[in-house]
């Protein structure tokens, strides 16, 4: 029992509400401390508080040193590594509500796995050549996944915005073509006055200079006459 962690009205609060339940199991407890001692001893056999930690880096060891009731009054479990089987499992599990080409789904699994397993073998050879432990636990395996769950979904969506891009630029291009080849129609149709008008033009240019060289010939007999 940790001292004084709980303030005298709080204490107060707990006996009054246990009071009930203490006078049913023993008739005897009828005073504060009794009825305290009844509920703590109640709490021991029916709380049961679970406390997960990786031994990796220095907390666990200065946790322990600091409380050392964490030791001496628990009962301690070591979980080692999970066999291949269960990985596989845990990472169907997780992927379970991700869209995953079917075909692959197995594989993407298998990798996952792979990697996991790969990466404690590593930390073992690490240990025997260097002497130094480097520590592989489930919660690494949870966090690989949690990774590729959320670099999935980032490239998912740079791709889907890399592919509205490039159909925005392909829609403009259409676009651009369409116009060019209309324009090209209105440009044929208008080449067709333009080459008329031209025809028209040079004629009128043949008429204009044979004109102006019959007015030349008179001028210059009018020239010749005014002299004389």
């Amino acid at each position: 029992m940790v001292p004084a962690l709980f303030e005298k009205d709080e204490m107060d609060g707990i006996v009054n509400k246990m009071r009930k339940a203490a006078k049913d199991h023993d008739p005897t407890l009828v005073t504060g401390p009794l009825i305290f001692e009844f509920w703590k001893n109640r709490c021991q056999d029916n709380l049961h508080v679970v406390l997960a930690m990786s031994p990796s880096g220095d907390k666990l060891r200065l946790r322990c040193r600091s409380f050392p009731g964490m030791v001496s009054n628990c009962v301690i479990d070591w979980f080692f590594s999970w066999p291949e089987d269960a990985l596989k499992k845990v990472a169907s599990f997780l992927l379970n509500d991700i869209s995953l080409p079917e075909a692959q789904r197995d594989s993407i699994v298998d990798h996952l796995v792979l990697s996991h397993l790969n990466c404690i073998a590593k930390a073992a050879s690490f240990r025997d050549e260097q002497r130094r432990f480097y520590y592989v636990t489930p919660k690494n395996y949870l966090d690989l996944i949690s990774n590729y769950r959320i670099q999935l979904s980032e490239n998912r969506k740079r791709n889907e915005s890399s592919i509205a891009r490039l159909e925005g630029g392909l829609t403009k291009l259409v676009e651009a073509a369409e116009a060019v080849a209309r324009m090209q129609v209105e440009l044929a149709d208008k080449m067709v006055i333009v080459n008329a008008k031209t025809v028209d033009v040079e004629a009128l240019i043949v008429d204009i200079t044979a004109k102006t060289k019959i007015a030349d010939e008179q001028a210059s007999v009018c020239g010749s006459s005014w002299k004389e």
